[in-house]
């Protein structure tokens, strides 16, 4: 297998609310329309830390375009890491 792509991620997200970021690789035609796409992602704030990895299949539909719209699913592993506040409270 063979990485077609490579690049970074870089987000927010709320609930926790907190700065995202990361990349992921790319894995075209595992199979005839199928890319295997993990990624790994770190996100910070809130009072939590979080890392994820992700393996992430896309579907891409052909619609006789260059854009190629999709659709996915995955299973990924978490790590969180809860930190209390500066005193000592915990939400």
């Amino acid at each position: 297998m063979v990485a077609t792509g490579i690049g970074p991620r870089i987000g927010f997200s709320s609930d926790p609310d907190q700065l995202v970021f990361g990349g992921q690789v790319t894995f075209g035609e595992v199979a005839p329309s199928l890319s295997f796409d993990p990624n790994l992602e770190f996100g910070i704030g809130d009072n939590l830390t979080l890392i994820n990895f992700n393996f992430d299949l896309h579907y891409h539909f052909d619609v006789n375009s260059t854009w190629r719209p999709y659709m996915g699913g995955g299973v990924g592993i978490n790590y969180v890491d809860f930190d209390n506040d500066r005193f000592g409270r915990v939400d």
